[in-house]
């Protein structure tokens, strides 16, 4: 997921904007040139132009690798037993399953955060023209 935020002219502080757009010209669309919001700290109302509005990855994101690191454990775990219990297959050797079982779900991870850094950047480096 990816987080959108401006700092406050005022305070300096972080504030979060609630919208969910990977793109600052589908941003602009949506709300138009700028942003009003009232800052949670401060609580003054700022108007910010939407090329001072930032994107971050989600922090939340760092638990979805910890989630699939567990998933793969348990892949590991269950692929071990079902090749030891039913002797599945004689020619393959089971630490390569194990291997394969393992690095599926951290690969679909690592490239979902991939794909975030990749639209952050992207949407941090585009920036809308004034008319």
């Amino acid at each position: 997921m990816i987080q959108l935020f401006f700092f406050c002219p005022t305070c300096q502080k972080v504030n979060l904007v609630p919208y969910r757009e990977t793109d600052r010209s589908m941003l602009e669309r949506k709300i138009g040139p700028e942003y009003s919001g009232v800052c949670p700290h401060c609580q003054r109302k700022q108007t910010v132009s939407v090329n001072r509005i930032r994107a971050k990855v989600h922090p939340l994101t760092g638990l979805a690798f910890i989630i699939a690191l567990s998933l793969s454990f348990v892949l590991v775990k269950i692929v071990g037993r079902l090749y030891w219990q039913d002797d599945v297959s004689r020619t393959l050797d089971v630490l390569e399953i194990q291997a394969v079982a393992f690095s599926i779900p951290i690969l679909l991870c690592l490239g979902l955060v991939y794909t975030l850094r990749r639209s952050v950047s992207i949407f941090n480096r585009y920036f809308i023209r004034k008319p």
